[in-house]
């Protein structure tokens, strides 16, 4: 459920006042000091259109938040990501798509791919973000694949840190041409706002992989909370 606040100037309703003439709507109860509440626990706000709504002469402003929990993919496809000039993988035509095929190399020679990102303005700010990928393995081989994930996330006006490392290693069996989703880390630093960037990579870790063939990755994504569509305010930038 969405609830919308609408602000009413200027100041002087309160809760027992009558709903401004011409206000049209369903389920619209008074609030209180000067404001009026779309919905409730008890009664939610499921129909209305406001296009220019004015109250004494007055245009209101309309802030909307989300009461429930709502996720949402920040999404990175194979398509999309920075490819290593020494150690890349391989754009592979696979099943009418393209997705980037890691080799089993060894070290020093494991591929990886770069990527960044801009943390969006509707991003519950203090909350966790997931990091997982979507990926293939190429045969029915038994064995582990090793992934290797680095991360330095800075806010605006601060200083990139070094990068941060996260290992995962995936057991596998039989699932050729099978769909695995691998949680990588979780990201979480309550001093991070919407609109800091993530630099990072991604690489197939040598250390921990037992399994010959090749793996397939077809996106990187980000699983974050919204609390919000966006930013309410317009920045102009320097």
């Amino acid at each position: 459920m969405i609830l919308a606040t609408l602000l009413v100037f200027p100041m002087g309703c309160f809760a027992s006042d009558p709903l401004p003439e011409g206000l049209y709507t369903k389920n619209v109860f008074p609030g209180t000091a000067s404001t009026y509440d779309l919905g409730s626990d008890d009664l939610p706000y499921d129909e209305g259109n406001f296009d220019n709504l004015i109250v004494n002469d007055q245009i209101t402003t309309a802030r909307i938040t989300y009461s429930e929990v709502y996720f949402q993919d920040l999404r990175i496809p194979a398509t999309a990501v920075r490819l290593s000039g020494v150690k890349p993988p391989l754009l592979t035509q696979y099943k009418g798509g393209l997705v980037l095929e890691f080799e089993d190399k060894a070290a020093p020679n494991e591929q990886l791919v770069y990527f960044d990102l801009q943390i969006p303005d509707g991003w519950k700010e203090g909350t966790e973000i997931h990091v997982h990928i979507h990926w293939v393995p190429e045969t029915n081989a038994t064995g582990a694949v090793g992934w290797r994930l680095t991360t330095s996330w800075a806010n605006v006006g601060d200083d990139f840190p070094a990068e941060s490392t996260a290992d995962r290693t995936v057991t596998i069996n039989n699932q050729a041409d099978n769909h695995i989703r691998s949680a990588l880390v979780t990201l979480v630093d309550t001093s991070k706002l919407s609109s800091s960037m993530v630099l990072g990579s991604l690489m197939r870790l040598s250390d921990t992989d037992t399994y010959a063939d090749s793996a397939y990755l077809v996106e990187i994504d980000f699983h974050m909370e919204i609390d919000k569509p966006g930013d309410d305010e317009h920045t102009i930038f320097e």
